[in-house]
């Protein structure tokens, strides 16, 4: 099974600025890309791949869900778009016992590209010009 070692192992040869928060959590950060920081959390048996989108606005979501519910099943290799505490998020979830370098390296590039595709299209959804 892949232990914390082990990911922090697979982080550092992505080569992708990060910082540990804890134990077995994560933040990936490449200012560069101008996308949120990812964070990356291990809670055996599963591995967290997670990217803050935006604030949930209040009220008039039928447009926003509707369009990120087809995104989920049209344009997302890994992961899907979910909502936590209020906010819209990037989220996949991997299997520890299985899990390499490649695997999460490719979770991680497809949620950082899924948000720099969508956002212009989600940003009007997200501010209510429904």
């Amino acid at each position: 099974m892949v232990d914390n070692d082990t990911i922090e192992s697979y982080l550092i040869q992505m080569d992708i600025p990060f910082q540990s928060l804890r134990e077995g959590m994560w933040q990936l950060d490449n200012e560069a890309d101008n996308i949120p920081p990812v964070v990356v959390s291990h809670d055996a048996p599963i591995v967290y791949v997670r990217l803050k989108v935006a604030d949930l606005p209040s009220g008039g979501h039928e447009s926003l869900f509707r369009r990120l519910l087809e995104l989920n099943a049209q344009d997302l290799a890994f992961g899907a778009y979910a909502i936590s505490n209020g906010e819209l998020v990037l989220v996949d979830t991997l299997w520890a016992d299985t899990l390499d370098r490649a695997e999460l390296q490719a979770s991680f590039e497809s949620l950082v590209m899924a948000a720099q595709a969508h956002f212009v299209e989600l940003r009007p959804l997200l501010t209510g010009g429904e």
